[in-house]
């Protein structure tokens, strides 16, 4: 309580600060430098937030601090604040003195001025101060436009959060989708990636938030993957088993790009589950090179597309178009030299 009135003294004492537009009102924060012992870091935390809920209710100022403090991007962060001597950026507070945004700035700061408490230059952090009738909605949609559509972004997993969080709050995905200038259908796939990543860690506590990478891309070929998966829940229990563990079978999350491929053949699949992603692909490259080829890659997508070539391009073929007959001249030749130096006849295939 002693922070709120001290803040508001200082909010209703200065005039000077911005307006900004939320929700089609208009919100002032009013601009000051506060004593850095007045502020408090935010408990729901967006970079913390999956931490904070294996920590339970109790979790302390110091708790907070600490865990935040154990990141490297925050010493490093106090490191260009300390060299460029104060914040580019102010940390936006509410008029109780929480931190709704900046918090890796405020233990940042603290440090400075534990460190050099004699010092007034770390005493005193900028901040740009809430009003004290401002909604949560507000603050959650001016912490989605710094974070998710601005430039302060934060990591693909602290974004899946805020969306989800936000959908569970009401917020619509269209409405999401308009906030953060996503696709609709990006804003479900990073819904959907955080829940499946959420229950993965509750089943595999030894794990951590890293592993959501794997998720958001096996969320990109949901549709492709249903339609070589029977039982979409058994195949989840599976995917978490490949991606878990101190060996895991998917080892990179661009290796799940692959797994319509590798679950449409039953011999890949069994590859994968005894042995691993890379046998998997050396088994499907045996009946497809594409696969592990960048070179096969090319010639299929070339094949294809003469193969379904439209009438326009026949026609001008037909007609004498020169540039385009050289071209495919140039195609025969390269396969002959090709064939010529692996030592094999190009035959003829329906």
């Amino acid at each position: 309580m002693m922070a709120q009135n001290e803040i508001l003294k200082i909010a209703e004492a200065k005039k000077q600060g911005i307006t900004i537009t939320l929700q089609k009102r208009s919100v002032f924060l009013t601009q000051a430098d506060l004593p850095v012992e007045l502020v408090r870091l935010d408990p729901t935390n967006q970079r913390l937030g999956y931490k904070l809920s294996l920590m339970g209710p109790n979790v302390t100022e110091a708790d907070l601090e600490r865990e935040l403090w154990a990141m490297d991007t925050v010493k490093a962060l106090k490191r260009n604040i300390e060299d460029n001597g104060g914040l580019i950026n102010r940390i936006i507070v509410t008029t109780d003195g929480i931190v709704r945004e900046g918090n890796c700035r405020t233990v940042a700061y603290r440090r400075l001025h534990r460190e050099h408490p004699d010092s007034e230059l770390w005493s005193r952090i900028p901040a740009l101060i809430l009003p004290p009738n401002i909604e949560k909605s507000q603050i959650d949609i001016l912490l989605g436009e710094m974070h998710v559509a601005g430039i302060n972004e934060w990591s693909a997993f602290e974004i899946a959060a805020y969306v989800y969080h936000m959908n569970e709050s009401g917020f619509n995905l269209d409405f999401l989708s308009v906030l953060l200038r996503k696709s609709k259908s990006k804003i479900q796939q990073l819904k959907e990636a955080y829940k499946a990543t959420e229950a993965f860690l509750r089943r595999h506590p030894a794990e951590d938030i890293r592993k959501y990478s794997f998720f958001e891309e096996l969320m990109k070929r949901q549709k492709r993957l249903k339609e070589v998966v029977p039982d979409w829940n058994a195949f989840i229990e599976d995917f978490e088993s490949w991606v878990a563990g101190q060996e895991p079978k998917l080892v990179r999350a661009i290796n799940v790009r692959d797994l319509p491929e590798i679950l449409a053949s039953e011999e890949a699949r069994f590859a994968l589950d005894t042995k691993g992603y890379r046998e998997a692909i050396r088994v499907l490259a045996s009946n497809n090179p594409e696969v592990d080829s960048d070179l096969f890659a090319i010639v299929v997508k070339a094949t294809n597309a003469i193969r379904e070539a439209p009438m326009s391009e026949i026609e001008d073929l037909r007609s004498g178009n020169e540039a385009k007959r050289r071209r495919l001249r140039e195609l025969r030749a390269a396969l002959g030299k090709l064939a010529e130096l692996a030592e094999f006849e190009l035959e003829q295939v329906s």
